[in-house]
């Protein structure tokens, strides 16, 4: 009786182990499962999440693209507001600047015409070269890439102008550190334009950035670039160059690392005589009176 009562418990003993295997089996697999499913879910969540990313990345370079246009729009407009603007400073120095151009362009007879900024606008020209009248229309603040609010002064100015020739000095604002745009098509544009008024144009380069106070707001590498494009346009459009960068070799020759003092507006007048004298042409003896 003991004997089978033992072998009975045996075997439901193995009974017992059997069944609690199959169910560390079933809940082995069921562990399994679960853990597909949540690792699926993960994966899911992690896609879902890396797509979120890259799609607010895409967000943000949008918003610092347009950021950076409208910088740009900003600060034309901003430039041509200062440029169109009666009043500067306090005073009405633009509106009496173009009154005094406006009185310089009647009285003359075939001028020779100087567009530039402030190193145009602080010159001291001869009154005539090769035997022309010479006006400084020069404006302080001007740059190539604003040349579209010049262009509504110009058709002020310029109303019947007839000149024999205009110089085009600008480009060195162009080279401030702010700027962030090309301004080759705004430079030929403006020399487009010149043509509709003189039939022979000289295309000056841009002096050298120097040290000085005014040094820290300049990039000396833009301005390096933007005198060779000058270079190239000029060549391009049929225009003389005037390679006044080569020829300032001082390096004292700035006022404040930008504006001309004497020892660099004795060569950069000279050069451009020069220049205009191999596009009239006129002799040496005619150059500047």
């Amino acid at each position: 009786m003991c004997q089978w009562t033992a072998h009975k418990a045996g075997l439901h003993a193995r009974q017992l182990w059997w069944y609690s295997g199959t169910m560390v089996s079933i809940r082995n697999a069921i562990l399994v499962v679960i853990g597909c499913a949540v690792t699926a879910a993960s994966l899911a969540s992690f896609h879902a999440a890396r797509s979120s990313v890259a799609e607010l990345h895409r967000s943000l370079e949008a918003i610092d693209n347009r950021t950076r246009k409208i910088d740009t729009e900003l600060s034309d407009a901003s430039r041509e507001v200062r440029l169109l603007s009666p009043y500067d400073l306090g005073n009405r120095r633009i509106e009496v600047r173009l009154f005094m151009i406006k009185s310089h362009l009647a009285q003359a007879d075939r001028p020779i015409v100087f567009i530039g900024d402030s190193i145009t606008e602080g010159a001291l020209l001869p009154s005539t070269i090769c035997g022309r009248p010479v006006v400084n229309a020069g404006i302080g603040g001007i740059s190539a890439a604003s040349h579209a609010a010049y262009h509504k002064v110009a058709r002020e100015l310029f109303v019947s102008l007839n000149a024999d020739l205009i110089v085009i000095a600008l480009g060195t604002n162009d080279a401030a550190k702010h700027v962030r745009y090309d301004i080759r098509r705004d430079y030929e544009d403006l020399l487009q334009m010149a043509r509709q008024h003189a039939p022979k144009i000289i295309a000056v380069g841009i002096p050298p950035i120097q040290n000085g106070g005014l040094t820290a707001y300049f990039d000396p590498n833009a301005a390096a670039n933007i005198d060779r494009m000058i270079r190239d346009l000029a060549h391009e459009n049929g225009a003389e160059f005037a390679d006044v960068r080569s020829a300032i070799t001082s390096d004292d020759a700035t006022i404040d690392g930008v504006h001309l003092k004497p020892a660099g507006y004795k060569p950069w007048i000279t050069t451009i005589e020069h220049a205009i004298a191999r596009s009239l042409p006129c002799d040496a003896l005619t150059l500047a009176q």
